[in-house]
């Protein structure tokens, strides 16, 4: 590749410019391409293993030249530089004169030059038919990338009439390409050419389309992330030599090694009787080691295993095996649903590696600086957008974005995380009418990129049952041996009285509450209601109440900020003696307290919902299996139907006595069998949630419909910021001065542009103490930054400290009640 043999006198066209001279186009073209070549070597990825998986076996003789023409698509994506207006406006090139005559844009233009110079290469070439059609489709698809480096994937239906525009513009103008050597040829080429080779399709063969879909996303994060790092050496002289990733095991495991804790549970003999939670804790670590190690050839594996049996600590010995016997394997990711289980398990693997191993990847956690990188905050914002790091623990939505988002900045890291294990914890909380097309997805990458994926939860369903795969391991062979045994399944036990009482109101709730509960003395009460609404209304009757005088009376939910959150969670987990600080008090909770939440308490009530959330409730109830006497109340009040509106769960709630059996005798293997042959049958109807559907839009790379389709969380909200006083633990946060603050680093023009990304995003967990996500737009704000609108009369939506969501959308909308918005 020279961009030399294409461009007359290149050493006239410029790329970039900055205070200490100009980088030529040429330049840039081949340190974007060192740069690719520096992340294929480093992360080992083997591009023509992956196209040889899109094509058809008896087209196999192709994939080297499809392989030519990906690495061509790196190094000719900006070739549209040469567009005489780009070079007189963008790059203030006046040896090209000083009139602009037409636009200067350049991506579109790139990708028609490329279309010809492969063109040309396939037409002057003896290929068959049927083999010219494939390789045609190639260049339509790189080259479309091509043209959407410098914004997002969308959908080709007008790329074909896109690039006909800009021929008959050309043709207009044709100092738009005067330094393409081949010009000429250009222009001759008979219009109907591209009219072909754009109306092209596939047949639809879903495993080769999703794998040529996944390819093409490979050339986009492959142009995005070696575009970046050549401009950055460029303009800011920060030089990456260094993509992340464990270079010495030894070294890495040494600390995990030492801990006195993994040291104990190695030395267990797995044929001890099992006289304590503790020798059954360490049976499944070990049962769970020796079944990974057995099948390291495979990529999906299923940890499934009763809350409070130490999936965490097993999760991490399963990934340092990982690590150990698989050298390819070189970086860990942790994949979360929410932050609060982001915080917890950062503690955890701070016991066990060095805290510089590890970053965290969320809204609220600063970016990574190291001290002995002197401030440097270019490498830190580098670093963090292209996750650099041994260890990463990330949410959901944002590693689910990587993988099938439609964004540069979601598409930097894609590479990077190739030869990594990564665990992903409660995939079951994912809406289910998408299940089928994340384990897909899953699966295609794992092979493609060589991603171990440990999927973990309490009640997990295997999704791979859904794609018909065997490839997996369930590294638990038998999980009712440790469900069942009594440690698990006798620390709690279920009531269903209530329930069977049929609907309920809330003072029949709270006079069970009363005659049960609270005159036994049993304290510690942790109570979950589905909506925020509900969880106020019964806060509020029972703090007005008499006969709960003695109780500390509690209120947590999903508008609660993270300070008040954890304080919380810190007081109820307080011991003195060995005995909780806090013995009467009651928590009324959404399904925040759900999973992960550490806090152990002595009895729960739970409004119904679908079984998974039964069980996870379940497991903030006797958390450490000491006590006795410890249950869980089961009844109904709130219509499931207005929040799980399209999950078919709620077909097998624990009204029906079978399933209610099922989940009494923990065998969510028949609930999830029954479940996963449901959403089969769904899949395969003729709506919107299709898997034909679904195949088409891969099909047709619609990336922007496939991206809405799996959108895990639909989050069509604005953020009001209420400025208030909060006092937490001899700490007190100004909200106003935290605003300012905020307001000060933003506008500062003086800062660089890493620099200000790293001092916000210290300052904003602090901002998160006065945020709220909603659905409407504050009908008065004082000022708004993006979608954040500041209200200094906020105060109005507070009731005694907590946000009064009711009251809020009261005046922002009306009366109606949105209950999608009362959720959590």
């Amino acid at each position: 590749m020279n961009i030399s043999k294409f461009i007359d006198n290149d050493e006239k066209y410029l790329a970039h410019l900055n205070n200490c001279g100009v980088e030529t186009l040429k330049e840039h073209s081949e340190l974007t391409y060192e740069y690719f070549s520096k992340i294929l070597l480093e992360d080992k990825i083997d591009i023509e293993k992956i196209i040889e998986s899109s094509l058809n076996e008896e087209y196999m003789d192709l994939k080297d030249y499809i392989c030519e023409m990906f690495h061509q698509a790196i190094y000719y994506h900006d070739i549209g530089k040469i567009n005489k207006n780009f070079q007189i406006e963008k790059m203030k090139n006046y040896i090209f004169g000083k009139d602009v005559i037409g636009d200067s844009n350049h991506s579109l233009l790139s990708s028609l030059i490329y279309i010809d110079i492969q063109l040309d290469k396939i037409i002057g070439n003896d290929f068959s038919r049927k083999a010219q059609e494939i390789l045609f489709k190639y260049v339509v698809d790189f080259s479309y990338i091509i043209s959407r480096h410098h914004g997002y994937l969308k959908d080709m239906k007008e790329y074909g009439s896109k690039i006909i525009d800009l021929i008959y513009r050309v043709e207009e103008n044709e100092r738009l390409i005067e330094g393409y050597i081949y010009k000429e040829r250009l222009l001759k080429r008979e219009l109907k050419i591209y009219q072909y080779i754009f109306s092209l399709t596939r047949d639809i063969d879903a495993t080769r389309d999703l794998t040529s879909l996944l390819l093409n996303k490979l050339l986009y994060g492959g142009i995005v992330a070696s575009d970046f790092y050549a401009t950055n050496e460029y303009m800011m002289g920060n030089k990456i030599d260094q993509f992340g990733g464990i270079s010495d095991i030894r070294d890495f495991t040494k600390k995990y090694y030492s801990d006195a804790l993994i040291n104990k549970i190695i030395n267990t003999d797995m044929d001890k009787k099992v006289e304590s939670i503790n020798d059954l804790r360490s049976k499944m670590f070990k049962e769970a080691e020796r079944n990974l190690v057995k099948n390291l050839d495979k990529n999906i594996f299923y940890l499934e295993a009763p809350t409070g049996s130490g999936k965490t600590i097993t999760s991490i010995n399963l990934a340092v095996n990982i690590l150990e016997k698989c050298p390819s394997i070189k970086k860990m990711v942790y994949v979360f649903p929410f932050n609060t289980l982001v915080d917890q398990t950062q503690k955890v693997l701070t016991d066990f590696f060095k805290e510089e191993n590890i970053a965290v990847l969320n809204s609220l956690s600063p970016i990574k600086l190291l001290a002995q990188e002197n401030d440097n905050y270019d490498k830190a914002y580098t670093d963090r957008i292209f996750q650099h790091y041994n260890i990463t623990l990330t949410s959901h939505v944002k590693f689910f974005s990587n993988l099938i988002g439609v964004g540069r900045e979601s598409h930097l890291p894609l590479f990077h995380l190739a030869n990594s294990v990564a665990i992903i914890d409660e995939i079951q909380s994912y809406k289910n009418m998408i299940w089928s097309e994340i384990i897909t997805v899953l699966e295609r990458y794992s092979e493609l990129l060589n991603i171990k994926f440990i999927i973990m939860s309490a009640t997990l369903p295997k999704l791979s049952m859904l794609t018909k795969n065997t490839a997996f391991v369930s590294l638990i062979e038998k999980p009712e041996v440790y469900f069942e045994n009594t440690f698990f399944k006798n620390r709690v036990l279920l009531d269903f009285e209530l329930l069977d009482r049929g609907k309920i109101n809330l003072e029949q709730l709270s006079s069970h509450m009363k005659n049960n509960v609270i005159d036994k003395n049993k304290g510690r009460i942790l109570i979950e209601f589905i909506d925020k609404l509900t969880a106020r209304e019964f806060y509020n009757l029972i703090n007005n109440n008499s006969d709960f005088t003695d109780y500390e009376i509690f209120e947590l939910t999903g508008d609660d900020n993270l300070l008040y959150r954890e304080n919380l969670i810190g007081k109820l987990k307080e011991k003195k003696d060995n005995e909780f600080v806090f013995q009467n008090v009651i928590v009324v909770a959404t399904q925040v307290i759900e999973a992960g939440v550490d806090i152990d308490m002595n009895i729960g009530y739970k409004d119904i919902s679908i079984i998974d959330s039964e069980e996870q409730f379940v497991g903030r109830i006797n958390r450490s299996c000491l006590r006795k006497d410890c249950k869980v109340y089961f009844f109904d009040y709130f219509e499931t139907k207005s929040i799980y509106k399209n999950d078919v769960r709620i077909n097998y709630s624990l009204k029906n006595k079978n399933y209610r059996n099922l989940f009494i005798d923990k065998n969510f293997n028949m609930y999830f069998k029954d479940l996963l042959e449901k959403l089969q049958n769904e899949k395969q109807k003729n709506n919107n949630n299709s898997i034909k559907k679904y195949e088409q839009m891969i099909s047709d790379n619609d990336y922007l419909s496939i991206y809405k389709h799996m959108k895990l969380i639909d989050d069509n909200n604005y953020t009001i910021y209420i400025p208030s006083i909060i006092k937490s633990d001899m700490k007190v946060y100004d909200g106003y001065y935290i605003w300012n603050k905020y307001k000060k680093i933003l506008f500062d023009k003086d800062m660089s542009f890493t620099k200000k990304q790293v001092e916000l995003s210290k300052v904003r967990r602090e901002l998160s103490y006065f945020t709220y996500n909603v659905k409407y737009i504050p009908q008065k704000f004082e000022e708004a930054i993006g979608d954040m609108y500041f209200l200094s009369d906020g105060q109005k939506y507070l009731d005694n400290g907590k946000f009064d969501r009711k009251k809020y959308n009261d005046i922002n909308k009306g009366s109606k009640v949105d209950y999608e918005d009362m959720i959590l």
